[in-house]
C-alpha cells in the first residue's frame, strides 16, 4: 500500500458500531494479530517511471526513465500474515519479527494540574538476529510515518483496523534486535510553523531596523496590540500577516485617534492629522500626523476563511494553514471535539504572536489556561477536551479486570481555598509615564495591569483541610465568563489520583474518556467515575495502565 492510499487519521475504533474487530476486542481468550507498516526513506530504492520525462533528463524520444529515492513500506507482524490477490496490499507478506508489536504511553497530567499535548511515545521491537534486516541502518526513518493494525487469524487484510498512526524516530539497532522508537504527530506541531520575516528592503517590507523580523499574526479579539512600524516614511503600520476581520480603536500613547475609513491601498491613502485609516486587507493602519508615542490597537484578527475568534476554530485555523506542506485536512482533526470544546467555552479569545514560536506552545497558551487539553488519538487525529467533573462514564472497571496488587493511590490532591481566573489581557503593559493625558480613565486602568482578575475563595475550605494552596489562571479570553465556577468544580474539592493496571482492556478506552471504578477497597463499591489522564499499553502483555483522576 502505497502512502497516500489513507488520507492520514482517517480511522478511529469505534466501539459502538459493529465489526469484526470490535467483537474480538470483547473476547478475554482472542488472538490478535498485529501488522506494522512502516515508511522510511531510501536513498538508493530505483523507481521506474512511465510517462514523459522531464525535460532534457533523458535521451529524446525515452519515455521510460528511472529516479532514486523514495519511501519504502517495511511489512512484518507479530505471528506472521500473507495477504491474497484481492487485499491491499496484495500478495504481500508480513514477516513474524515482532516480539513486542505495539507499546505506547500518553498523559495529559501534569503534577496536580492539566497540560495539554504532553508528548506520547512508545517503541516497536523487531526480531533481527540473523542480520537480514541491517539493511535498514542505512534508511532513513526519523519524521517518516508508522501504521499498526489489529486484527485476527481469520481476518481479510481489509477487516483489521488501525489502532496507531504516528511518526517514527531514529531507530536503535542491536544484536538481536531493531527497535523503532515512536511518538504521536505531535512532533510536526514543534517544527514546523510558518511565519513570514520582513525582508528590510523598504516600503511595507519594514527597513533595515525590522529586516529578519517576525510579522506579526493576530487570530480573534486582541486588546491593546502593539502596532508594527513598517513604514516611518508614509507612518504605516501593521498588525497582522494578513487580511483582518477589523481594527476597533487606535491608540497613540493611550489616546484614541479617529477612524478614517478602510482602503485598498494604505501605501496611496491620504489621512488628516489625528486620524487613521486601515487596510484590512493586508492587516495595516496608517496615521495621519507623526505620533506621540507608542500606537497601540485593538484588533479583531485573521478572517481569511471567515473570522473566528473561539478556542477550538482558532486551533482548527492553525493546525490547517501554518504548517506547510504538513498542514492538517479535515481527516486529521477530530471535529466534532472541536465544535464540542468550543460549546462548553462560549467566550471570546484573542491570540498575538509577534516573536518566533512554534504551534505547539501556541496551542499550550490557547488551550492550558482555562485547563482544557488537546492531544493525538491513536488513530494520529487531533483532539480536544474540557477538563470538568466526571460524568457520562463509557466504561465500569471492577476488580475483575484489576490486576493484583495493581490498584494505589498514587496523589491526592487537596482542595484549593483560593481560585484566580486572569482574562482581557492588554497585549501592551503601559506605565502612567508612557500615557498621554488625553486618554481615557478606563482605558489608563486597562492598560496598566496584562490581565483583568476575578477571584474565588472559600475560608470554609482553608479552615477545614488546612490549604494554604491558591491556583491562578491566566486566560486568553477577552472576557470574563463563568469559567471560573468550572475551575472552582475542578480544584476546589479534594482530588485522587488512582493507578491500575486493567486485563482485557486494551484498545478499548483512550486519554479523555470517563471510566467508572468500581472497587471493594477504598469504599468504592458503589463506583466512582474518573477521567484517564495517562494511558500505557502493552501488545505483548496484553495489558493497560491506566491514571485516573476523579
Amino acid at each position: 500500500m502505497s502512502i497516500c492510499e489513507y488520507a492520514i487519521g482517517q480511522f478511529e475504533i469505534d466501539l459502538s458500531v459493529p465489526s469484526a474487530l470490535r467483537e474480538v476486542l470483547k473476547d478475554p481468550e482472542a488472538e490478535f494479530i498485529y501488522l506494522i507498516e512502516a515508511k522510511p526513506y531510501n536513498d538508493q530504492q530505483e523507481n521506474t517511471i512511465i510517462g514523459s520525462p522531464p525535460l532534457c533528463s533523458v535521451a529524446w524520444g525515452q519515455f521510460d526513465y528511472t529516479v532514486t529515492g523514495g519511501l519504502e513500506t517495511v511489512y512484518v507482524s507479530d505471528v506472521g500474515y500473507y495477504t491474497n490477490g484481492g487485499d491491499t496490499p496484495a500478495h504481500t507478506s508480513y514477516l513474524p519479527l515482532t516480539n513486542n508489536p505495539f507499546q505506547f504511553d500518553a498523559s495529559i497530567l501534569s503534577g496536580d494540574q492539566f497540560s495539554g499535548g504532553s508528548p506520547s511515545f512508545g517503541a516497536i521491537r523487531i526480531l533481527n538476529g540473523d542480520d537480514e534486516l541491517d539493511e535498514l541502518a542505512d534508511y532513513y526513518f526519523s519524521g517518516r510515518e508508522i501504521s499498526v493494525y489489529l486484527g485476527a487469524k481469520d481476518f481479510t487484510r481489509s477487516q483489521f483496523e488501525l489502532i496507531f498512526q504516528g511518526l517514527m524516530g531514529d531507530p536503535e539497532f542491536n544484536e538481536d534486535e531493531v527497535i523503532l522508537n515512536i511518538s504521536d504527530k505531535s512532533s510536526i506541531l514543534e517544527t514546523e510553523f510558518e511565519q513570514s520575516l520582513y525582508e528590510g528592503t523598504g516600503g511595507l517590507e519594514g527597513g533595515d531596523d525590522i529586516e529578519g523580523s517576525t510579522k506579526p499574526l493576530i487570530y480573534g479579539e486582541c486588546l491593546n496590540v502593539p502596532c508594527v512600524l513598517v513604514d516611518a516614511a508614509n507612518l504605516i503600520y501593521q498588525v497582522h500577516d494578513g487580511s483582518i476581520e477589523g481594527v476597533d480603536s487606535v491608540y497613540d500613547r493611550g489616546a484614541e485617534l479617529t477612524s478614517g475609513g478602510d482602503v485598498s491601498d494604505i501605501t496611496a491613502a491620504s489621512v488628516s492629522a489625528g486620524q487613521y485609516k486601515t487596510q484590512l486587507s493586508g492587516g495595516y493602519i496608517k496615521l495621519g500626523s507623526a505620533p506621540d508615542g507608542r500606537i497601540t490597537a485593538d484588533v479583531r484578527g485573521d478572517n481569511q476563511g471567515g473570522y473566528i475568534n473561539t478556542i477550538g476554530a482558532i486551533t482548527e485555523r492553525l493546525v490547517k494553514t501554518k504548517l506547510g506542506a504538513k498542514s492538517f485536512t479535515d481527516a486529521d482533526i477530530d471535529g466534532g471535539s472541536v465544535n464540542q470544546l468550543d460549546a462548553q467555552i462560549t467566550g471570546k479569545v484573542g491570540i498575538f504572536i509577534d516573536d518566533t514560536t512554534d504551534l505547539r506552545s501556541v496551542l499550550d497558551s490557547l488551550v492550558n489556561p482555562i485547563q482544557a487539553y488537546w492531544f493525538f488519538t491513536r488513530q494520529g487525529r487531533l483532539k480536544l477536551g474540557v477538563i470538568d467533573t466526571p460524568t457520562d462514564s463509557v466504561f465500569t472497571i471492577d476488580d475483575d479486570m484489576i490486576e493484583d496488587g495493581s490498584l494505589e493511590i498514587t496523589q491526592i490532591i487537596p482542595p484549593s481555598w483560593r481560585i484566580t481566573l486572569g482574562y482581557g489581557r492588554s497585549w501592551l503593559v503601559q506605565n502612567e509615564d508612557n500615557i498621554a493625558a488625553a486618554a481615557t480613565t478606563d482605558h489608563k486602568t486597562f492598560v496598566l495591569d496584562q490581565y483583568r482578575k476575578i477571584i474565588s475563595e472559600d475560608r470554609n475550605t482553608r479552615t477545614k483541610t488546612a490549604s494554604t494552596i491558591e491556583r491562578s489562571f491566566n486566560s486568553l479570553l477577552v472576557e470574563y465568563t463563568d469559567e471560573l465556577d468550572r475551575l472552582e468544580r475542578i480544584y476546589g474539592t479534594r482530588r485522587r489520583v488512582f493507578k491500575l493496571r486493567a486485563l482485557n482492556l486494551i484498545f478499548r478506552v483512550f486519554l479523555g474518556d470517563v471510566v467508572t471504578l468500581k472497587t471493594s477497597k477504598f469504599n468504592m463499591d458503589q463506583g466512582q467515575d474518573f477521567i484517564i489522564t495517562g494511558i500505557a499499553e502493552d501488545a505483548e502483555l496484553g495489558i493497560t495502565e491506566l491514571e485516573l483522576w476523579g
